[in-house]
């Protein structure tokens, strides 16, 4: 009988364990041993690979360094090129400065300036002047310092300057407009309009002076100026000849007009004479604020206002005003041809000037004799001034500011000043043609005013060209900031305007006391 077949007992977990190595059973130490080897490889792979890691960041570290390197060298490089080009650039720009500065000196740039003036153009300008009338030192002269001082830095003394002119000539021509030949009535408001205009332009003409000496002095804001002021003076006259209706006296205004602007003239001989700008106690401030009024009282009670007869002395009130006009203005001339004629300034009191002596302070008396004389020429041998004064007196105005600017750049080039010029031409041909009646007199008086005014124009801009060159500045742009060595800034004359008086006659004591020792 066949026994059954037994299946083997089951084994535990512990005895699986202990299986043979000699086939399918395994030991715990043969795990422990392939555990510890598979270790032992991962352990050499990361070894391996953190050492390869090692070597890359090296790598990369020292190409990176090197990279960074030659950037350095590169930039270095490009900044020596850079410097030396630069270096180069400045030294050419300063040879060049110096062959023109030179080119200049020896005469070679002057358009219109004389030859032995150009050297004087390219030094520092100083203006030397004495102010302080009556209404100055009460009111107007604290007012101009107060409002200076809110003057943008932007806005160029030029821009003031011509700004005035351009509102002046602009109000007389609404005058001439309305009254070309100064006998007709001209609505109130216009008189309103120039009594404001006037003040304007007083305000103006005062602050381009202090706004010249906080951005830039120098010959060009001085002729600008001065000869801004000498056609102003044209128009402004003119404008008062229209409110008192002059037109029907032509002789006395034409006295008015020739008195004014040889006054005017005077002034800047004597200034030419001393190198001081000599104001009085009653001067242009007190004359503009009588102009002031004056187009105020038109406006408010009309021009027939002045045709009132004073019973005492027979005569209209503006022929009164106007003969008082010209003798004060009479009084002012001969107070500055004393001068000129070896007065002293009331800075002689505290420094001395060095002045013109010699037959050459007359120079300036023959062109400005022959304007007046053609002026009374033209207006006697023809009906031109009778017929159309605003226009004769307008063309007369332009030559006289011509010649005005002329003895200005004899005065600050310290030479002397031209007996004729080219201006004169038109009021020749102006008394010649009445002789000869070659063309109507309205005709040639157009075509006088035509060629003086382009006479005029020629000569200020190639006079301004040339300053700009020898200053090396330009007329409504600041060329250099403030602070730039270059810069024109700062008052270098002696300016008292009779409330820093103490202060400059302090300055000149500490001045001449330093030079002595």
């Amino acid at each position: 009988m066949a026994l059954p077949l037994q299946e083997p007992p089951l084994k535990s977990g512990k005895e699986k364990l202990n299986l043979v190595s000699d086939g399918s059973e395994t030991t715990p130490l043969f795990l422990e041993k392939r555990s510890t080897k598979t270790s032992d490889i991962f352990r050499s792979a990361m070894e391996t690979m953190e050492h390869k890691s090692r070597r890359t960041k090296e790598r990369l570290t020292t190409e990176f360094r090197n990279a960074l390197e030659g950037v350095e060298k590169k930039k270095q490089k490009t900044k020596e090129i850079l410097s030396k080009a630069t270096t180069e650039i400045l030294h050419a720009m300063e040879d060049k400065d110096q062959k023109t500065q030179k080119r200049r000196v020896l005469g070679k740039v002057g358009r219109v300036i004389p030859a032995d003036a150009v050297p004087r153009f390219t030094e520092p300008f100083a203006y030397n002047a004495t102010c302080g009338s009556v209404l100055e030192m009460l009111f107007f002269q604290r007012f101009w310092i107060w409002l200076s001082k809110k003057v943008p830095v932007w806005i160029m003394p030029c821009t003031l300057t011509y700004t005035g002119l351009a509102i002046n000539i602009i109000c007389c021509s609404i005058l001439i407009h309305y009254s070309s030949d100064g006998k007709g009535e001209v609505p109130s408001w216009v008189f309103y309009l120039c009594a404001f205009n006037i003040f304007i332009y007083q305000t103006i003409d005062a602050l381009d002076g202090k706004q010249s000496s906080k951005l830039q002095e120098t010959q060009l804001e001085e002729i600008s100026d001065h000869g801004s002021d000498s056609l102003s003076c044209t128009f402004l006259t003119l404008s008062i000849s229209i409110a008192l209706q002059l037109g029907n006296c032509p002789q006395l205004m034409l006295a008015f007009q020739i008195v004014n602007l040889l006054a005017f003239y005077s002034t800047h001989w004597q200034t030419h004479v001393t190198d001081v700008v000599v104001f009085g106690r009653i001067d242009v401030t007190e004359v503009q604020c009588c102009m002031i009024a004056t187009h105020l009282i038109t406006g408010y009670f009309g021009q027939s206002i002045w045709h009132y007869r004073v019973d005492l002395l027979c005569i209209e009130i503006r022929y009164l005003l106007v003969m008082i006009s010209i003798a004060a203005t009479l009084l002012a001339t001969l107070g500055n041809l004393r001068i000129i004629s070896g007065g002293k300034t009331p800075l002689d009191v505290y420094v001395q000037l060095p002045r013109k002596h010699g037959l050459q302070i007359m120079y300036p008396f023959v062109p400005i004799s022959c304007w007046t004389l053609l002026m009374l020429l033209s207006c006697y041998t023809t009906n031109l001034f009778n017929t159309s004064p605003c226009l004769f007196c307008i063309t007369f105005g332009f030559a006289f500011s011509k010649l005005l600017i002329k003895l200005q750049v004899s005065n600050l080039g310290k030479v002397d000043c031209d007996l004729m010029d080219s201006v004169l031409v038109a009021p020749i041909m102006l008394c010649l043609n009445a002789s000869l009646c070659l063309v109507p007199e309205h005709t040639a008086l157009l075509s006088a005013l035509v060629f003086t005014l382009m006479d005029f124009l020629r000569h200020v801009t190639y006079l301004f060209w040339d300053i700009c060159d020898l200053q090396d500045v330009k007329v409504f742009t600041l060329k250099y900031p403030l602070g730039h060595p270059k810069n024109k800034a700062g008052s270098r004359g002696i300016y008292m305007n009779g409330l820093n008086n103490e202060q400059i006659i302090s300055r000149i004591a500490k001045e001449e006391k330093q030079r002595k020792q």
